[in-house]
């Protein structure tokens, strides 16, 4: 029997990081600084370097690093958000999360995005920020909307969890608002092995914020605001900036396995992914569209491999947002249509050419 194509494989991606990871594990056993420690701190300045910005604050996770950075607006409370239509989950509860009406905005269905058009046509006297996202690791089109949003005078914020060391006009993922987030979630191309995130940003009010924000709101014992309990382990911190070394490989493996389907798969039933016009797209996804979506799922599974859909439920078709009673087409569609390829930096190109043979035979 073939080897059995899986969509995604840690285990490989990630094996050779752990010898250094139980050797630095040994230093934490002697200090028991377990949490917020020097590796920690050394993560973040290493990621504020990557990305080019004056500050980075880990945290425990980008749900809680879109809250934090929402909240550090200070924005009234019921204000509406800007958000896409089509993005997963946690953008949208990071904007209930502080009590702001999430304005749902339906992006261009070639690259996933939302685009300054369609965000402008939902700007009311209400509207105080857009919530971006780099969907899949594609980068929105992020001169037309922070032009809108000068002009509007709102704020933006870059839900980046899906593309770190993605750019646009060679400038990083989230340098381009007024704050970005990270997620380092296992299966991310900078993943971790459990939950971790980290915001960036040049505004050194935001910095100091969500730098008390993240625990508990100050110093120990010693609180001035009310925060929450957002600390990154040492663990992920040792694993992470270790990795990050790597990080330019992994995507641009990534990058040639998403190349590998772009110029090869001819299957007249499959939609192709579009990048941004100058943008560096990291494909954290490789996403292709096809009407009849779940009988090419399972014809792959079949065939020996794994594919996954993002995400096979619209958000307003979620319970949570029943009481909205709208329908979203191109969110709607995308999520009747979209199939996730292994685009992983673990894959072969043997791996990605018998794929790519797979769908052009699919019919």
């Amino acid at each position: 029997m073939e080897k059995f194509i899986r969509w995604e494989n840690l285990s490989k991606v990630n094996e050779k990081y752990f010898k250094k990871f139980y050797t630095e594990l040994k230093e934490i056993e002697k200090t028991g600084l377990y949490t917020m420690g020097k590796n920690v701190e050394k993560l973040e300045n290493d990621i504020a370097s990557y990305i080019g910005t004056k500050y980075a604050i880990a945290c425990g996770n980008a749900l809680d690093g879109l809250t934090l950075a929402i909240k550090s607006l200070n924005i009234p409370e019921g204000s509406e958000i800007i958000v896409p239509s089509n993005t997963f989950y946690a953008s949208v509860l990071a904007i209930l999360r502080n009590n702001m009406l999430p304005i749902f905005c339906e992006p261009d269905i070639d690259t996933f995005n939302i685009t300054a058009e369609s965000i402008e046509k939902l700007i009311t006297n209400k509207t105080k920020a857009i919530l971006v996202v780099h969907l899949y690791g594609n980068m929105c089109d992020m001169d037309k909307i922070n032009e809108l949003a000068r002009k509007n005078n709102l704020y933006v914020i870059e839900d980046s969890a899906q593309a770190f060391g993605a750019s646009y006009k060679g400038k990083m993922a989230g340098n381009l608002s007024d704050a970005g987030v990270f997620s380092f979630f296992p299966t991310k191309n900078l993943g971790g092995i459990g939950d971790a995130g980290m915001v960036v940003t040049n505004n050194v009010n935001i910095y100091n914020y969500i730098k008390l924000a993240r625990n508990y709101g100050g110093e120990k014992y010693n609180y001035q605001i009310q925060g929450i309990n957002s600390r990154m382990d040492e663990i992920q911190a040792i694993f992470l900036k270790e990795k990050l070394k790597d990080i330019e490989t992994i995507n641009n493996l990534k990058t040639r396995n998403a190349n590998l389907y772009l110029q090869n798969i001819k299957n007249k039933q499959i939609i192709l992914p579009t990048t941004t016009i100058e943008s560096k797209n990291v494909y954290y996804i490789f996403p292709i569209r096809c009407k009849k979506r779940d009988e090419l799922k399972e014809y792959l599974l079949e065939n020996g491999v794994e594919s996954l859909i993002h995400y096979p439920i619209a958000l307003n078709k979620m319970k949570v947002f029943e009481k909205m009673n709208r329908s979203f087409k191109i969110a709607e569609e995308i999520s009747d249509t979209e199939l996730s390829l292994p685009c992983s930096a673990s894959h072969s190109v043997e791996e990605i050419k018998k794929i790519v043979s797979l769908i052009n035979k699919f019919n």
